[in-house]
């Protein structure tokens, strides 16, 4: 299941934890079942169900606590706030990655409070605070320096930050930063999400048809999972097109969905003057 997850195959990796999921129930062993409740709640947000992260969230946090795994209960957390961004709870995930960051820091665990970072950036942006967003991003990005995926994450959240805030200038080092880390680890699921974003930037840089081009490439590609889908999306409606119909959006995106992958990414990592009239 966790291969499977790692690949971006989230509807297979489901399905062996729901396999698993009645053995661990049956085996009397709460640690076991707390990762498998973990799994199940990891596998629902990767698969567009938020309720159903929020439910095994609770259950896995409830053996987490009873047998004082701590590192799962700060795991749970983490995917109960995720639940809560998920179900537009905005205060109540706030709360949550905060209860997180505490814990992480006291266990002076990084990786933890490198994500609870990460999610207290995101769920300020989705609560309009854009200057608590960037700082937390920005502690984040200083911290994750030698942590490929957090750095990458945090680039991508800052070259959004910079490009529908007014900073585009800022917004391509950022975004190229970030491509670069997916290259270097070979994530396909990283890269399509990166080059989802670089659309953001494109767009924001004026480049609108180029821009919702990439936007088309990450969300037609199956390698991209639901939630993130959804975020972008969420991001495109931020972007100053009133000017243009719904229809006329769709079909720049559509322009997008059959573009060769190696060939966007040679494009990007090029210098900008090389890519788009500047």
């Amino acid at each position: 299941s966790q291969v499977h997850n790692y690949q971006g195959d989230w509807n297979r990796a489901q399905q062996l934890l729901l396999q698993a999921l009645p053995m661990a129930r049956n085996s009397g062993d709460m640690d076991a079942l707390g990762w498998v409740l973990y799994g199940m709640a990891d596998t629902s947000l990767r698969t567009g169900n938020p309720e159903d992260v929020q439910g095994y969230a609770e259950e896995a946090l409830e053996m987490a606590r009873k047998t004082t795994n701590r590192y799962l209960e700060r795991m749970g957390l983490n995917r109960l706030g995720t639940a809560y961004v998920e179900l537009g709870q905005f205060s109540e995930a706030i709360i949550t990655y905060q209860e997180l960051l505490a814990l992480a820091h006291g266990a002076s665990d990084q990786h933890t409070t490198l994500i609870a970072l990460i999610n207290l950036g995101q769920v300020f942006w989705y609560a309009h605070d854009i200057q608590a967003s960037t700082n937390y991003t920005k502690q984040a990005m200083s911290l994750a320096e030698n942590q490929d995926i957090p750095y990458m994450i945090s680039a991508v959240n800052l070259a959004r930050n910079y490009a529908l805030s007014g900073e585009v200038a800022q917004a391509r080092p950022m975004i190229i930063t970030a491509l670069e880390r997916a290259q270097k680890i070979n994530a396909l699921a990283w890269t399509v999400g990166v080059i989802g974003w670089a659309g953001i930037v494109q767009v924001a840089e004026g480049d609108i048809a180029g821009g919702l081009a990439l936007v088309g490439f990450a969300c037609a590609s199956p390698h991209f999972a639901i939630d993130s889908r959804r975020e972008l999306l969420s991001d495109v409606g931020l972007l100053p097109l009133s000017h243009l119909s719904q229809e006329q959006i769709d079909a720049m995106m559509k322009d997008g969905e059959n573009l060769d992958m190696d060939q966007l990414i040679r494009e990007l990592l090029s210098t900008p003057d090389e890519t788009k009239p500047v």
